[in-house]
């Protein structure tokens, strides 16, 4: 099960400025999670050992989070020029680190577990769409693309009892959409 939630702000009404009208918005997403659990069925009083301190399996658990992003700030900036039929939109994403642990190895029985952090990612999407009138209400429609301009990566695996659990954020994309409305 998972549960979003949400603040965001944004303007009703695009601000006019010359020949031009913006859009923008900022939120906060929290999420919550009740899926697998890479500690289920542990013992939460068993003794284990993380990055050289000892502690109990349950205050291990707390101090990483599973490989997930649990909260994201979201930017966005829409520009629009209506006597050129353009649109120009930006997304800034701002991702929650990523934190976890792997088991490397035993101490008189008492599971010895390494801390990993990817810190947090940062995102800009952009695209630009054209859309002239042909014809009464009907347009055709040009759009262009570019996800992840900065073309910052970050991937990572955990391997725990044989299984892998891993995570990977793609590097820039671009995509093309031709259409037309009517």
């Amino acid at each position: 099960m998972l549960y979003i939630y949400t603040l965001q702000f944004n303007n009703i009404e695009p601000l006019k400025w010359g020949q031009t009208y913006w859009q923008g918005f900022a939120s906060l997403d929290w999420l919550r999670m009740q899926a697998l659990n890479l500690g289920r069925g542990y013992d939460g009083n068993a003794p284990v050992i993380l990055d050289g301190k000892l502690m109990n399996y349950a205050e291990m658990r707390k101090k990483v989070n599973n490989n997930r992003e649990e909260w994201m700030v979201r930017l966005g900036l829409d520009m629009q020029i209506p006597d050129l039929d353009l649109t120009w939109s930006n997304k800034w994403y701002i991702k929650a680190p990523i934190k976890g642990a792997n088991q490397y190895g035993e101490l008189k029985d008492i599971p010895l577990y390494r801390s990993y952090d990817y810190g947090t990612h940062t995102q800009w999407d952009t695209s630009l769409r054209w859309s002239p009138k042909v014809w009464n209400d009907q347009r055709i429609v040009m759009k262009v693309d570019v996800l992840n301009v900065l073309n910052k990566t970050r991937k990572g695996i955990s391997s725990q009892s044989g299984a892998d659990y891993g995570f990977y954020t793609a590097g820039r994309e671009f995509w093309l959409e031709l259409g037309y409305e009517f």
